[in-house]
Order: structure tokens, then sequence, then C-alpha cells
């Protein structure tokens, strides 16, 4: 191996010119190192039709049109492009567009992401891991395998990828095609490869003698209001985040509007609690990190998300976290759920060997959260009612309840009442439930 240590050594003893001869025949063996080692990976990306991400792809077909999609998980794009995108963020879109209709329709990519990256933003991303040569042959094929703006005229078809920005554990994909005068939207939603969440089997948690269907506001009305109050933590004692939210309506339904609003699955906690190190620490979003454990029905939380703030190096984690759990109650013989959120201002970390102890600091302003979860939803124009019930007793900053962890909250003690339906829905035509009137005027305001 060179030792470039001692050839400093010995160029101080020697005259200026052989310094400088000296010096050049360094950079000369620099310049020739840092080329063996570029060109030692060259490009080869896998063919497309070997890797197999065309196995889970959807198709969609309506007034002529077929739209098939397929997201590729973090492999798979290595694989296709020869290169880590996922370590870049970027997540590629695989769309094919068949026009047997009798208009030409037009692609546009923004509609499946509107900050969606072009081929040579990528390859830019990639330019230090290759000679010259080799760069080249990414950008080119990043620019072939690409599917950009373009006409699809009548009788003919496009496929091609689409560069979006990276959505771990489950992706929604919009493609919209445009004539002057029509527009059809084909919506696909997608559990991508690489984040493991918790499993529930829900057509088998309750029995059929412990639901309870509800045909009547009213009688529904009493049954939410019955609700316990906050959940809880294992053995059942003592108050964790209130219960302030109720989702009713198809499960399919409720899980569209919150992937269309960008909320993220949270992976599954491990025994030993354990969380990935490089994305705690890392300044990214941690957009799948776990949640801790809370329990309503004598379980854990039967789903997780949230919506994860970026950080700076060494800051605590911010993010709006959401607990779910099924209910044994019906409405209509839609299902219910029963939630809990709150906003994680921050976390109180301590390691002991590859365990990690966590508990969540929460805004005390517990309400914020729950406000912010109705402004959001009701865009995901899957929300065709509102409400309102009471749910715990009202506290105040200056006599708060205390959780768990003895950290204080106040809340004006209600909670919101959602139900979802297929069809979209505008603000407009929101309704609302007859319930705490004078507090749903402020929705309407």
């Amino acid at each position: 191996m060179l030792d470039y240590r001692k050839i400093i050594r010995v160029s101080m003893i020697l005259t200026p010119r052989t310094i400088v001869r000296q010096f050049t025949i360094i950079i000369v063996i620099l310049s020739l190192f840092g080329c063996a080692k570029r060109s030692s990976t060259p490009y080869s990306p896998r063919p497309v039709e070997e890797v197999p991400f065309l196995e889970r792809a959807q198709t969609q077909s309506r007034h002529g049109l077929t739209v098939t999609a397929s997201v590729l998980s973090p492999a798979e794009s290595h694989e296709v492009f020869g290169v880590d995108l996922a370590n870049k963020g970027v997540q590629p879109v695989w769309v094919k567009v068949e026009n047997e209709s009798d208009s030409f329709f037009t692609f546009l990519p923004i509609s499946i992401d509107p900050e969606y990256y072009s081929p040579g933003e990528i390859a830019f991303m990639f330019k230090g891991n290759f000679i010259k040569p080799d760069y080249i042959k990414m950008d080119e094929y990043l620019e072939e395998l690409a599917m950009g703006i373009g006409v699809i005229p009548s009788g003919e078809e496009r496929s091609g990828f689409v560069y979006t920005d990276m959505d771990p554990g489950v992706k929604q994909v919009n493609v919209a095609l445009y004539t002057l005068h029509q527009l059809e939207d084909f919506d696909f939603f997608f559990k991508v490869p690489g984040v493991t969440a918790d499993a529930v089997d829900f057509d088998s948690l309750y029995s059929e003698k412990e639901i309870v269907n509800y045909d009547n506001e009213e009688e529904l009305r009493a049954a939410l209001e019955s609700l316990p109050r906050c959940i809880t933590n294992k053995d059942g004692t003592g108050k964790g985040d209130p219960i302030n939210f109720v989702f009713i309506g198809n499960r399919e339904d409720i899980g569209d509007a919150l992937i269309r609003r960008k909320w993220d699955v949270a992976e599954t906690v491990s025994e030993s609690n354990r969380i990935k190190r490089k994305e705690f620490f890392s300044t990214g979003r941690y957009r799948t990190m776990p949640l801790s454990d809370y329990y309503l029905y004598g379980r854990p939380q039967d789903v997780g998300l949230q919506k994860a703030r970026r950080t700076k190096r060494g800051n605590l984690r911010q993010r709006i976290q959401m607990r779910l759990w099924l209910s044994p109650t019906r409405f209509k013989a839609e299902e219910v759920w029963v939630g809990a959120i709150s906003t994680d201002t921050g976390s109180k970390i301590k390691w002991e060997g590859l365990t990690v102890i966590e508990a969540h600091q929460i805004d005390p302003d517990i309400d914020e959260a729950r406000d912010y979860l109705v402004e959001d939803i009701v865009f995901s124009r899957n929300v065709s009612k509102l409400g309102k019930v009471k749910g715990i007793e009202p506290a105040t900053r200056y006599k708060p309840h205390v959780n768990l962890l003895d950290q204080p909250w106040w809340t004006d003690g209600y909670r919101v009442v959602f139900l979802f339906q297929e069809e979209p829905v505008t603000l407009t035509e929101l309704e609302f439930f007859p319930w705490e009137v004078d507090e749903n005027r402020e929705f309407e305001n």
C-alpha cells in the first residue's frame, strides 16, 4: 500500500523543482486511484422484465381506458435502475395506459406526485458513483424508462416509470388522464414491501353476540359517550391519552382517506422495543417509527398511524400520532373505530444495550391534534357527516389532567365523530350530526 506520509517527508528535503515533480506524481497517482475506484462499479441495471414488481400490479378500466400501475420496493428499484434510489428518498411507480377510446388523452406525471423527479435529477444524485461513460449510460437509461408528459392517441398505449417521493408502508397512486373536455381519475393503493406493521384479524376480534348495532343516531350518541374516557397501560390502571375521536364506515373507505391524507403506518414494536438507530438519529423524517403500546378493550392499538416531522441531528423527534381500535359497536351495520390522537413534541430516550426505552412527550393542549384531524380528514373528501359527543371531564391549563407519565394535559372534553362514505364529498355537501349543536357551528364557520 502506498505510504503518502513517507513521500511527503522525502519531498521536504528535495529541491523546489523536484518537489513540484513529486507532488505532480502524487496527484496523478491519487487521480488514477480515484478513477480506479469509480470504474470498479460499472453501471449494470437488471432488465426490467426480470424483476417481479409486476406481480403486484393493479389494473382498472373505464370508458375505453385501461390503466395498470405498480410500486417498486427499495430492493426492486435498486435492481431495475442499478442504483439505490430508496437511499435518496426516490420511489419509482410504473404506469401503463391503454387507450381504446375514441379520444386522445394526455398523461401528466404531476397527478401521481406534485414533486416528482426528472430523470436528470435522479442521474445527478449518483454522478459521483461512476466514470463519465457509465454516468451517461445511466442518464440515458433513466430517460428511456421514464413516463413523462405525453399524449396517448386512440388505439395506442404508453408505459414507463414516474420517479416519486418515497412513501413507506402504503402508497396512493392517482393517475389522471385529460382531454379538453374530460378528466378520468384512476386511484390505486399499494402496500409497499419493507415495512412490517401489526397484523390483526379484524373479522375474528368479536363474536356475533358481542357486536351491538345501532340504527338510531341518539342511541349511537349515548353509546359513544359511554366509551372509556382514556386509553391505559397493560394492566388497565392509570390514564393515557383521551379517546377523542371516532371513525364510522367501511374499513376500505376509512383506509383510503387516511392514505390519501398521507398518514403513515407505524412499524411493529418488537418485544425488546427496539427501533432503528440509523433512522432515529437521521435528519430526515422517520415516517414509520413505532408507537409505544397503549391499551383499550384489553389489547394494544389495532392500528398505529402518524405524521412525522423532519428533525435536525440531535433533536428529539416530533410527530402527530394516532391509535385506533375496532370496537364491538356498529352503526347501521358499519364498523365503529375508536381512537386517541395527540402531538408528540419529543421523546425521552434511554438506551440499555440494544434496547431503547421511549416515552413520548405530548403537547398538553391535546385538542390541537384532534382539531387538526378534523381539518385534515375532511379534505380527503370521504367524510359525509361530522359531529361531537361528550367524552371526558373538561380540564384547563390551571387544573389539568395527568397521564401515566405524570405529564399534564387539558381538553374541552369532546370527541369528534366522522362518518365515511366511498363517493367524494365536497365541503359544501358535508352534513352534521344533531349533537352539541353550538359546538358544530365552529365547523360551519
